[in-house]
């Protein structure tokens, strides 16, 4: 299973989230995606993915309706998340 460290570069209308996100599925175009709160481990849903960007240099880019999301390949889950009752 890969696990990313997920960054929102872009949101219209909302303010910036002052915690980490955490994806554990490949993003998937015209469907939500699914990320955890690294602070609390409880689940957050995008809007519909509407592209997915790979740059040369290895970085992985999600638009979606309403956010642009960076995200980036970590090597093992958060300690935040370890041993909670979520099923990943």
């Amino acid at each position: 299973m890969q696990i990313f460290a997920v960054h929102r570069i872009h949101r219209t209308k909302v303010p910036p989230a002052n915690h980490e996100l955490i994806a554990v599925h490949e993003p998937v175009v015209g469907e939500g995606m699914q990320l955890y709160r690294s602070d609390n481990g409880r689940r957050v849903c995008t809007t519909r993915v509407e592209r997915v960007l790979r740059s040369e240099s290895g970085s992985v880019f999600v638009e979606t309706q309403n956010s642009v999301y960076r995200l980036e390949t970590l090597s093992q889950m958060p300690l935040q998340l370890t041993g909670s009752s979520h099923d990943w």
